[in-house]
């Protein structure tokens, strides 16, 4: 059967995700929020967060920053050093609110023969995505998507990278450094337990 190829996306640059508009367009596109001929919303999975993507990163901000937001605000004299919302902060930065991944595995060509098989993608991307949140505590998740309505069946993956460090302006912090996207890319590209699924699923293929 031969092997089986996987590509691994990080957003950055014209990709990268600076804005609440580029976020809702990156919602957009993952959850089908259009209509189309082309794709199909009974083909797209959500193995985890929900259908509101925007409302997942929110989540994100509070639950990782808004401890840390409140020391933060107590020890400003001046009230307009105070910061009501961390999120809207980072939006109005202009920097990288949150990041995006995309895996595939299988181009289009390999599909064209086991296209039949594209459902059995949603098990193994969510056996990916468990595994990177354990190698990446850093980058935390939230949301997942799976696309099957596309020629190459492909996760998308919304996180908010968060630096611990008590030296900066919040303890914990909204954190897009460059050696965080190269980890991200490098982890994602190198994965072994992706290449083991891979080969699971080529055995799976080939004993049809």
């Amino acid at each position: 059967m031969g092997n089986i190829s996987y590509t691994a996306h990080v957003s950055n640059k014209k990709s990268a995700i600076t804005s609440k508009s580029k976020l809702a367009a990156v919602a957009k596109h993952n959850l089908r929020k259009y209509k189309s001929s082309d794709y199909s919303k009974d083909n797209i999975c959500i193995i985890y967060g929900t259908s509101n993507l925007i409302d997942d990163v929110k989540t994100v901000y509070h639950k990782e920053f808004d401890e840390a937001l409140e020391e933060y605000n107590k020890k400003q004299i001046r009230p307009d050093r105070k910061i009501e919302d961390y999120f809207e902060h980072v939006a109005g930065k202009g920097q990288d609110m949150a990041v995006e991944i995309i895996i595939q595995i299988g181009d289009r060509e390999f599909w064209k023969q086991f296209d039949d098989m594209k459902s059995y993608m949603k098990l193994s991307y969510q056996i990916i995505l468990d595994e990177l949140r354990k190698r990446l505590p850093q980058f935390v998740v939230a949301n997942a998507v799976v696309h099957l309505d596309e020629d190459s069946p492909h996760m998308h993956i919304v996180g908010v990278p968060v630096q611990m460090d008590i030296r900066k302006v919040l303890a914990s912090r909204c954190q897009n450094v460059r050696y965080l996207l190269k980890m991200c890319y490098h982890e994602c590209c190198r994965m072994s337990f992706v290449r083991w699924q891979i080969k699971k699923l080529m055995t799976g293929l080939g004993n049809r």
